[in-house]
C-alpha cells in the first residue's frame, strides 16, 4: 500500500443542531469564548459610562452628551445577540433540516479519513465521498467540542474532539499543522 493511501487518522461524527451552532458560532465569529465574555463586558462598561453620569447627577439616565453613545452601546449590544446567538441557532435550524431531507429523515453519519495527500470526507447515509486536498484548508478552529477545518469553497470539515481512531487530538493537531502550513490556525492555548 503506497503512502498516500494509508489511513493515517480516522474521525467520525455524527452531527446534532448544538454541533452545528458550535461550528457556525466559531467560524462566523472567529471568537472564543473568552473573546465573546469581553467583547460583552466591554459593551457593559461602554453603557455604564453612558448611563452612570446621569444617574449620579439625579438627571435622566441618559445624561445629556452621551446619548450617541448609550444608543451605540444598546446596537452593540443588539449586534453581538444576533452574531454569538441568533444567526447560529437560525443556520444550524436550516443546516440540519437540509440535512434530514437530503438523508430522508436519517441521521447522517461523517466519517472523515486523513491520507498522505488528501483528505477523504464520507457521508455514509448517502455513500457520497469527497476528496480535499491538504492545500485547500485555509483556516483550522476549534470550538469546546470540534475541530473545524475551513476549505477554499468555504466548507467545513466537522470533527469530533473524541471521534478520533487510534490517535488523539494532540497527534492530530501537530498532524494537520504540517499538512497545512499556509492555514490559518486557531487553536485554544494550551494550559499545560
Amino acid at each position: 500500500m503506497r503512502n498516500e493511501e494509508q489511513v493515517l487518522f480516522r474521525n467520525s461524527l455524527e452531527p446534532v443542531r448544538s454541533t452545528h451552532q458550535q461550528a457556525f458560532k466559531r467560524m462566523l465569529s472567529g471568537a472564543t469564548k473568552v473573546k465573546e465574555i469581553l467583547l460583552f463586558v466591554f459593551v457593559a462598561a461602554l453603557f455604564l459610562l453612558a448611563v452612570v453620569p446621569g444617574i449620579l447627577k439625579g438627571d435622566t439616565p441618559v445624561y445629556k452628551g452621551s446619548e450617541l453613545l448609550f444608543w451605540t452601546t444598546v446596537v452593540l449590544f443588539v449586534l453581538l445577540v444576533l452574531l454569538f446567538y441568533v444567526v447560529p441557532y437560525i443556520f444550524s435550524g436550516i443546516t440540519m433540516n437540509a440535512q434530514l431531507k437530503n438523508s430522508g429523515g436519517q441521521a447522517v453519519r461523517m466519517e472523515n479519513e486523513f491520507r498522505g495527500d488528501r483528505i477523504l470526507v464520507r457521508n455514509c447515509v448517502s455513500g457520497t465521498v469527497i476528496e480535499v486536498p491538504y492545500g485547500a484548508i485555509i483556516r483550522c478552529a476549534e470550538s469546546k467540542d470540534l475541530l473545524l477545518l475551513q476549505t477554499t469553497a468555504k466548507n467545513v470539515i466537522l470533527l469530533a474532539k473524541n471521534g478520533f481512531e487510534g490517535a488523539d487530538e494532540k497527534d492530530f493537531r501537530a498532524f494537520i499543522q504540517k499538512k497545512c502550513p499556509n492555514a490559518r490556525f486557531m487553536w485554544k492555548k494550551s494550559r499545560a
